[in-house]
């Protein structure tokens, strides 16, 4: 199935708060694979980047962070 929707999350320094909206996303009545989930990390320094890698691995609908500069 193609992707439908694009969720887009900017992060910093978020945590333990990804785990629980990740929790929540996949809680949703769509289909998993219509959907994905792509946080954009701005440089986390608590971290947020071994969080979201370690998700991502987890979990299909989780795109590769990305840092800006």
């Amino acid at each position: 199935m193609a992707v439908k929707v694009t969720v887009v999350v900017p992060t910093y320094n978020s945590g333990t708060h990804i785990e629980p909206l990740i929790d929540s996303m996949l809680g949703q009545t769509m289909l998993r694979d219509a959907f994905e989930v792509l946080f954009v990390d701005d440089g986390s320094t608590d971290g947020t980047p071994a969080r979201l890698e370690a998700l991502a691995a987890a979990h299909e609908q989780q795109k590769p962070t990305s840092r800006l500069s």
